[in-house]
């Protein structure tokens, strides 16, 4: 009843504006987890994100206000594993208060379980054209509170923008890496080149 309230609108405007002008992917993140906390009042917000090289999920931004999650400091999640794995199927945030909607299902209690070792109530799905590139673990409130719809909907709106401001990164970050290339080649060639 006297939780406190935020402007929905202007977060998600203000987000918007910042994570689509944004390349740098470490920023990026880092951003999405600094808005998440600062609006939410969360002891501990991740993001994790697919390390295609090792098909692993690892933490690549943090902010944690809590005193520290010792489970998220070197956290590599398999796709397979029961947090991913089920965010990949009904493609919709994961919350703890699952388990007591679903106490039958043991894919649902062990994602639960999953999600509790890493220190969170909540995990949004950042799907790319159909796959989960990554997912956000939010802990619980400082407040004592508990998530309400507008909080999920402002973080599942979040994450959809995250995802194709991931996308975008990392285009950019491959056609940075191509320029270098060919810059590199044509710097240490001894012959003219003609084009």
């Amino acid at each position: 009843f006297y939780r406190e309230t935020y402007n929905y609108e202007q977060i998600v405007r203000d987000a918007s504006q910042t994570i689509s002008s944004t390349l740098d992917l470490k920023s990026l993140l880092q951003y999405v987890c600094e808005v998440t906390s600062a609006t939410l009042r969360t002891d501990v917000v991740a993001c994790f994100t697919r390390n295609l090289g090792h098909d692993t999920f690892n933490v690549a931004a943090k902010k944690d206000l809590g005193g520290g999650q010792d489970a998220l400091e070197n956290a590599s999640l398999s796709p397979g594993d029961p947090l991913p794995s089920s965010l990949i199927r009904p493609r919709r945030p994961l919350h703890k208060e699952d388990l007591d909607r679903h106490p039958t299902d043991p894919a649902a209690t062990a994602a639960v379980r999953h999600l509790s070792r890493l220190g969170g109530e909540l995990a949004l799905p950042i799907l790319s054209e159909a796959q989960l590139t990554g997912f956000l673990v939010v802990g619980a409130k400082l407040s004592g509170d508990a998530f309400f719809a507008e909080d999920v909907d402002l973080l599942s709106t979040l994450a959809s923008q995250a995802a194709i401001a991931i996308k975008n990164a990392q285009l950019y970050q491959q056609v940075v890496l191509a320029n270098d290339y060919i810059q590199n080649i044509l710097t240490t060639m001894d012959s003219g080149v003609i084009a």
